[in-house]
């Protein structure tokens, strides 16, 4: 082959590859109004993030889907994103992720990705999901206070260590 064989297949491998990765990126991108900083707001005289209720964006004469705790209760641990809004008839609000370095001789390091649902009433619904599995669920009441089904198991492991003593 010539050199400007080459140099022509080379190219078109490189343009052929850019494509292909632009392409898969547009598809694996939430939308971006439905995704928003999960961050406390910089105006401090802002109401705190769980005691604020944001309205998702409705068609006219829809009528909000209101999310209550016995929805979250009813959520099978497994479940993906994907399955929690076909069923809830919502995409989520917001999204964040958090990293846990882990706790010895319980769990190794994970990321906990967050996805959130306000409802207009004020309440909220925050569930995270790890290896894109439904993994804790959190409802949010309007007064701040919240239920979870999260086990603390830094408790646990101080338990066990203060119990060998």
């Amino acid at each position: 082959m010539s050199g400007k064989t080459v140099l022509v297949i080379l190219i078109t491998a490189v343009i052929t590859a850019t494509l292909v990765l632009l392409v898969t990126q547009k598809n694996e991108q939430p939308e971006p109004s439905s995704v928003e900083s999960d961050s406390v707001p910089a105006d401090s005289s802002s109401a705190p993030a769980e005691l604020t209720a944001l309205d998702t964006p409705q068609l006219e004469g829809e009528k909000e889907i209101r999310i209550t705790k016995a929805m979250v209760d009813a959520l099978l641990l497994g479940q993906s994103v994907e399955e929690v809004e076909d069923e809830w008839g919502r995409i989520s609000d917001e999204m964040d992720s958090e990293h846990f370095s882990g706790i010895q001789g319980y769990t190794s390091p994970y990321v906990v990705l967050w996805h959130s649902w306000n409802n207009s009433d004020g309440t909220r619904v925050k569930l995270g999901f790890i290896g894109k599995k439904l993994d804790r669920k959190q409802f949010y009441y309007r007064d701040g206070d919240f239920s979870t089904s999260e086990v603390d198991l830094e408790a646990l492991a101080e338990e066990k260590t203060g119990s060998r003593r």
